[in-house]
């Protein structure tokens, strides 16, 4: 049995629901949204309102979303129409006629937004919004071991080691072994600082770290030669 969501706002044929709000090991928050088209009219996309200035730890810009469903979003992180926010824009097959996804992302620890600003774009050019309230949702603690929903898919293929790092990084792409990767490297503002290829072997492999990164937060995306994308995060420390 599913808990009962935080909050529910449902304006024409969409329904949005905050599932819940979660804090790991670290102070990021991560929030899961779930988005119900009752249209028979497909969705294009769904624009989720993060702080101004803020962006997002996850999912990372140009990045591909998965949902648990199995669908998937191209992400616009930060996104800037119709107001600041995540983009979640469908890659092929959306949801209508009341099919459903959940979206989640993660934001730095110190933003909490009372309230979060939704909407939703369906075909021809159908728009809904609404707004979420956060002050019933208590945030909840995550068990040392326990996984978000989604992380068994992507990061949780891909590792890297040691985590922090002081400079030499090592990551574990046995998951892919004989194929040739393309690694690219974000910080925090999401700006690109690193891209090489490489093939991957069933032995962890080193990566070579641009010299003069910043310590702070990173973000390790590699594609497949299908076009298939994984993340995952790690820390700097010079």
């Amino acid at each position: 049995r599913e808990e009962e969501p935080c909050d529910v706002k449902e304006i024409g044929c969409m329904k949005w629901e905050l599932l819940s709000i979660s804090r790991g090991s670290t102070s990021e928050l991560t929030y899961e949204i779930r988005v119900t088209n009752n249209c028979s009219n497909k969705m294009i996309y769904t624009v989720i309102q993060v702080p101004d200035g803020v962006v997002a730890v996850e999912p990372l810009n140009n990045s591909v979303y998965t949902a648990p469903s199995g669908r998937t979003y191209d992400v616009r992180n930060p996104n800037y129409t119709p107001f600041y926010s995540i983009r979640y824009k469908s890659k092929t097959d959306s949801i209508s006629n009341g099919q459903g996804d959940i979206l989640q992302y993660v934001l730095p620890g110190n933003t909490a937004p009372a309230y979060i600003h939704i909407a939703s774009r369906l075909y021809p050019s159908l728009y809904y919004e609404a707004h979420l309230n956060t002050f019933n949702c208590p945030i909840q603690q995550l068990k040392p071991g326990m996984k978000l929903r989604g992380e068994e898919t992507g990061a949780a293929y891909l590792q890297v080691f040691p985590n922090p790092t002081t400079g030499v990084l090592y990551a574990d792409l046995s998951a892919w072994n004989g194929q040739e990767m393309e690694l690219r490297i974000f910080n925090s503002q999401g700006q690109q600082v690193r891209r090489t290829q490489m093939v991957a072997q069933d032995v962890p492999q080193q990566v070579d770290l641009p010299q003069g990164l910043a310590s702070g937060l990173y973000f390790m995306e590699v594609m497949t030669p299908q076009g298939e994308k994984h993340a995952v995060r790690f820390v700097l420390k010079q």
